[in-house]
C-alpha cells in the first residue's frame, strides 16, 4: 500500500472505527468475566452477540449481568453506528475530493488528446499515449469505464461526446486532437460532427465498422477515418502474402514491434534546423529517413544535401529508443 493509501481519509476512518469496536468488545469481555465469572470465549461470544443485536439468549444472566448488558448494548450500538457513519463519510469525502482534483486538472490540461469511447480499442490507444508521455482525457458514458480510468490516474469525463458541454469540459478548445472510438458508427459520426462544429481546426481521427459509413464520417468532418476490421484483415493478408516483411516488422513472440515509424517536427529553435540530411544521418546512423513533409508537400527519399528548415517534419524509421533519442536531439 502506498503512503497516500495508508493515510487516506477512508483508511484512517476504517482503522479508527476498528479500534473503537475492538475496545468495546474487549471491555465487554472483561466485564462479563468479572460479573458472571465466565471464560474468555463465552464472555467474548456474548459480547459480540449483544453488540450486533443478534441476541441468541440471555445465557442465564444475573441481575448485575443484565445491568452490564444494557450498558454494552447502548455503547456497542452507538459505537457501530458511529463507525459506520465515519466510514461512509470518509468514502464520500474521498470521492468528492477526487472529483474536485479531476475538475482542477481538466481546467489545466492542454495540448492533449480526447478519447471518446474507452472500449477495447480506446483502452489500447490510451495505454499507448500514456507510454509515450502524451496527455489525454477519456470521455465515456459508462461510469465503470470512467472509474477505471481514474483508478489508473487518467483524466476522465462521464458523458457522451455528442454533448457539446461534455467536449468543452474535456478541454476540446485546448486539445491537439480527438479520437472517436465508440462502438456505434452512428454515434461516432455525431461526435465527429459535434467536434467539427465546435472547432474547425481540430484533428479528428474516427473509427468506423461499416464501409458505407466512411463517406458519412468524412462528410461529418473527420480528418482521418480508420476501420479496425479492415486494418486487421489487411494485416492478416500481409502475413500470408508477405511473411518476410511482416516477420521483420512484427517478429513472433514480440509484444511490440521493434521497428517503428515516427515523425520528428523541426520546430523553432530546434537543433536540427539548418542541418543537412547527410550530416544528420551521420549523427543518427540507426535511423532511416522515409520521407519529409515541407510546406510544399510530402516527398519520399529526400536528397542528402537538402537542409532542414523550421516547420519541416521528418518521417523516419528505427527502434523506439533511437526515435526517442532523435526527438530529444531535435528539441
Amino acid at each position: 500500500m502506498t503512503k497516500r493509501g495508508m493515510f487516506s481519509p477512508e483508511t484512517v476512518a476504517l482503522r479508527r472505527s476498528l479500534v473503537m469496536v475492538m475496545l468495546v468488545a474487549a471491555g465487554g469481555t472483561l466485564g462479563y468475566i468479572h460479573t458472571e465469572g465466565w471464560g474468555v470465549w463465552d464472555a467474548l461470544f456474548f459480547t459480540l452477540v449483544t453488540i450486533t443485536t443478534v441476541g441468541y439468549s440471555d445465557q442465564g444472566l444475573s441481575e448485575r449481568g443484565q445491568q452490564f448488558t444494557v450498558l454494552v448494548m447502548l455503547v456497542g450500538i452507538g459505537t457501530l453506528t458511529y463507525a459506520a457513519g465515519q466510514i461512509i463519510h470518509a468514502v464520500m469525502r474521498a470521492q468528492y475530493d477526487r472529483r474536485r482534483r479531476m475538475e482542477r486538472h481538466l481546467k489545466l490540461v492542454r495540448d492533449h488528446f480526447l478519447i471518446c469511447g474507452l472500449g477495447q480499442i480506446g483502452m489500447v490507444v490510451a495505454q499507448c499515449l500514456e507510454e509515450r508521455g502524451m496527455p489525454f482525457v477519456v470521455v465515456d458514458t459508462d461510469p465503470a469505464h470512467i472509474e477505471n480510468a481514474m483508478d489508473r490516474g487518467w483524466l476522465g469525463v462521464k458523458g457522451s461526446g455528442t454533448d457539446e458541454a461534455v467536449l468543452t469540459q474535456a478541454g476540446l478548445f485546448r486539445a491537439r486532437g480527438i479520437v472517436v472510438l465508440t462502438g456505434s458508427d452512428t454515434e461516432n459520426i455525431v461526435v465527429a460532427l459535434t467536434a467539427r462544429q465546435l472547432r474547425d481546426d481540430v484533428d479528428i481521427i474516427a473509427r468506423v465498422e461499416r464501409s458505407d459509413s466512411v463517406a458519412k464520417m468524412r462528410h461529418a468532418g473527420a480528418s482521418r477515418v480508420i476501420s479496425p476490421g479492415r486494418v486487421g484483415a489487411e494485416r492478416i493478408a500481409d502475413a500470408l502474402t508477405r511473411p518476410t516483411l511482416v516477420a521483420m516488422l512484427d517478429p513472433p513472440g514480440e509484444e511490440t514491434c521493434p521497428l517503428r515509424l515516427g515523425e520528428v517536427p523541426i520546430e523553432r529553435g530546434s537543433g536540427l534546423a539548418g542541418a543537412q540530411l547527410k550530416t544528420w544521418g551521420m549523427a543518427h546512423p540507426a535511423v532511416s529517413v522515409v520521407g519529409i513533409r515541407t510546406p510544399e508537400g510530402t516527398r519520399t527519399r529526400p536528397r542528402s544535401d537538402e537542409r532542414l528548415r523550421e516547420g519541416d517534419v521528418l518521417l523516419v524509421a528505427g527502434t523506439r529508443a533511437d526515435l526517442e533519442a532523435l526527438v530529444s536531439a531535435a528539441a
